[in-house]
């Protein structure tokens, strides 16, 4: 049997670069070519195999992402220590990909978490089709032959993926720590947000993303509103010398003042305010109008404004934290240049016209105020070191 990710195709630089993490490689698959070479008995049963995984225009999958487990790609079979190893390493995997992700910069290929679907097959009859194992509710395990595996329309024509390495490296580093479980349930969290598929309900998207960040702050036994947002406001910095945003930006209405007023920053009134949405949510409120909801009970923002700044927010927030965390060879994370950046970045995406964005997106703009804003506060700190190492070297 091996392992390997149907629906996931690498940028070719990603393979070129090496792609080991511990005991786990990932291998390009070209249809008769790659990994194991043109001819040989290992290429012919992967290339049958995959065969029935049905891609773009209807057809087999010509390229793919193989996993080799300890130098092989093809085992007898997975022991129980070597399949948690393999899922977990799939959870911090699938993660790094969603933290490398970029919003708002080209339509119909923003990668999601389905792109990662790990799949396990023997190969006994690789020609005759696929046996799925299915679990059911009552305990039973039932099989299932089948000739053709499609994939996801949502996560069809998502290609030349990247990956965050330093990250992907550094969730592994901290897996072998006995307290690495806030991380790994985080990141699980948030994965499961991310599919895009059209058979989940944006507001279950909503309340899981708001849950990894309850779980990674280590609130959600105690997960008041004010306690999240607090914690978040603390962890989230980049410990560069830049001024919080004064929240009359974002405190717009005399309701949204009267909510929030004493409280002293954006990124804290923001995540507030994402948790008071998801108790709605969560309570089973049947909310529609969202702009409706957010004039009438004093919100800053709508649950998909929201989201997308949680999404944005949440793989920096880890790497914030991770900053933070030492094993005995130092530091796990080091923020990078642009890493703070784009930390400093946030209060102001809270702060943006989205009307004016939305405007600029449904006319297909070569640039729009999101990118135009994150290109701006990464020249401002450039600048800023410049300036800062020239007058450190006068």
């Amino acid at each position: 049997m091996f392992a390997f990710f149907p629906w996931l195709i690498l940028h070719d630089e990603e393979y070129e670069d090496g792609l080991e993490f511990g005991r786990f490689k990932l291998l390009r698959y070209i249809s008769g070519i790659e990994p194991e070479g043109n001819g040989s008995s290992n290429q012919r049963i992967i290339d049958e195999t995959l065969t029935h995984y049905i891609g773009r225009n209807d057809q087999p999958v010509a390229t793919a992402t193989l996993i080799a487990i300890d130098g092989e790609v093809h085992h007898d079979s997975f022991d129980a220590r070597t399949t948690q190893e393999l899922f977990t390493f799939v959870d911090i995997l699938t993660f790094g990909g969603l933290a490398a992700r970029e919003f708002f910069v080209q339509i119909g290929n923003q990668l999601n978490s389905t792109c990662f679907d790990l799949h396990i097959q023997g190969y006994a009859n690789p020609k005759f089709g696929l046996v799925i194992r299915s679990r059911r509710r009552d305990a039973r395990q039932v099989s299932l032959g089948v000739s053709r595996f499609y994939c996801p329309h949502y996560a069809l024509g998502l290609d030349r993926i990247r990956l965050d390495r330093p990250l992907i490296q550094a969730l592994i580093r901290i897996h072998s720590r006995d307290d690495r479980n806030k991380y790994e349930q985080a990141i699980r969290l948030f994965n499961e947000a991310n599919t895009d598929s059209d058979q989940k309900r944006d507001y279950e998207e909503y309340v899981q993303t708001v849950s990894a960040f309850e779980v990674l702050l280590e609130t959600r036994k105690k997960s008041k509103e004010r306690r999240l947002g607090e914690a978040f406001a603390e962890g989230f910095r980049s410990a560069q010398d830049v001024p919080d945003i004064p929240v009359n930006r974002i405190l717009r209405t005399d309701g949204t003042q009267k909510r929030y007023g004493q409280v002293i920053a954006v990124r804290e009134i923001w995540m507030r305010d994402c948790y008071i949405w998801r108790g709605y949510f969560a309570h089973g409120e049947v909310l529609t109008d969202w702009e409706k909801i957010t004039r009438e009970r004093h919100h800053i923002l709508t649950p998909d404004k929201h989201l997308i700044l949680m999404n944005y927010a949440f793989p920096r927030l880890v790497k914030a934290l991770l900053s933070a965390e030492e094993d005995e060879k130092g530091p796990v994370y080091f923020l990078t240049e642009g890493d703070r950046d784009e930390i400093d970045v946030f209060e102001e995406l809270v702060c943006l016209d989205y009307d004016v964005l939305q405007r600029e997106l449904d006319k297909y703009a070569d640039t729009n105020l999101w990118r135009k804003t994150i290109s701006e506060c990464k020249r401002q700190g450039f600048v800023r070191r410049a300036t800062a190492k020239y007058l450190g070297d006068a």
